[in-house]
């Protein structure tokens, strides 16, 4: 929804492409300080009531768009946002190990990319259902609170649905109590969860500058809002079928090897949507998706595999790099006010560069799983 309401609030509030991406930041920037004390709070409480937590926040900050709405104000359109996020945030802390924990270590990777192909789902289905919400007008004003209030409501229904299953409150029992600045030093001595966490803060980057501007670099070139929209969902699309596709082939292939060649594919696309040959479009910007779709959970299961009672603190200290999506877009944007959209894409080109040769320089030990 941050990538729907992107060009909206850009046009509406009258602002630049730098100060739109405030969107990116504020979303972004709650992994900053936050995740090594939710990680504290999920171990100390488990992992049921931190989803159930998360979730109320998330629809705390969906209910708050519509303030936005009533008040015209961007201000309160970023603190949504910002409750959002933090709700998506301790969600990242938590499920992320936890889908690590509930079962063998050497599935990990293959379980965590399972359950990000249900998210791009989700992204895919978005933009064209959150356009249709938000581009339903009333007095020229778009409804962004539209498709906020219809997932409050999905949000509500699933916590009810929560009580009818049994969902155990898993707790890890090897649990490491160091302080923040000790764990930071231990994280520094592990060589797979440093360099991880640095490739997740550029791919994080990354993917937030494809996404955000996507929309965009379609209506600077030659579609309609919604024409791009329908764009934007192919790409999650197909980033759902690179999602199945990466369960697969990581089954016979190195994790490393997969981040480094989808990286380089990747870079070479952006590299086609900079120079925009007109007779590809929208080619390049979609097929991004396929590739793009294996990153974030490969690269989040290579950091924290093999960690015991490290995992949680590990899990936190990789979400710290989210922060990522705070950085890039920003810088994206003021070469997009200053130049073009299109040439604004070597912000997420420099970007890919660096994961790929992250995935070729490392080395993954789980290699050929089998479910």
């Amino acid at each position: 929804m941050n990538d729907v309401i992107f060009p909206y609030a850009k046009d509406y509030f009258g602002l630049s492409y730098f100060q739109a991406t405030l969107i990116q930041l504020t979303f972004y920037f709650v992994y900053l300080p936050f995740p090594f004390w939710v990680s504290r709070l999920v171990d100390k409480y488990g992992y049921k009531l931190s989803v159930v937590s998360a979730i109320v926040i998330t629809v705390t900050g969906c209910l708050t768009f519509y303030i936005s709405y009533i008040f015209s104000s961007f201000s309160v359109l970023l603190g949504a946002i910002f409750i959002i996020s933090t709700g998506i945030m301790i969600l990242n802390v938590a499920a992320n190990p936890y889908a690590t924990l509930l079962g063998p270590p050497e599935q990990s990777q293959l379980r965590i990319n399972f359950v990000q192909v249900f998210s791009r789902i989700g992204y895919a289905i978005t933009p064209v259902l959150g356009n249709y919400l938000v581009g339903t007008s009333t007095n020229d004003q778009p409804l962004i609170y539209l498709p906020y209030l219809l997932l409050a409501i999905v949000f509500v229904v699933l916590l009810f649905a929560m009580k009818l299953l049994n969902m155990p409150s898993y707790k890890d029992e090897n649990i490491d109590n160091s302080s923040f600045s000790s764990i930071i030093k231990k994280a520094f001595t592990i060589k797979q969860l440093y360099w991880g966490a640095l490739a997740m803060f550029f791919y994080v980057g990354a993917e937030a500058c494809t996404a955000s501007f996507f929309i965009n670099y379609c209506l600077e070139t030659k579609a309609n809002m919604s024409e791009a929209g329908i764009y934007l969902s192919w790409y999650y699309i197909l980033a759902g079928v690179g999602g199945f596709a990466a369960i697969y082939i990581l089954k016979y292939v190195s994790a490393g090897k997969v981040i480094g060649v989808f990286s380089g594919i990747i870079v070479m696309l952006v590299i086609m949507v900079i120079v925009n040959p007109s007779y590809l479009f929208p080619f390049p910007m979609i097929l991004i998706g396929f590739f793009l779709a294996a990153l974030f959970p490969t690269i989040f299961g290579m950091a924290i595999e093999g960690l015991g009672g490290f995992t949680n603190q590990g899990s936190a200290l990789v979400s710290i790099a989210i922060a990522g999506g705070a950085l890039f877009p920003p810088l994206q944007g003021l070469l997009a006010d200053n130049f073009s959209v299109h040439f604004s894409y070597i912000v997420p080109a420099f970007c890919f560069l660096m994961i790929s040769i992250y995935g070729i320089t490392s080395q993954s030990h789980l290699v050929k799983r089998n479910f």
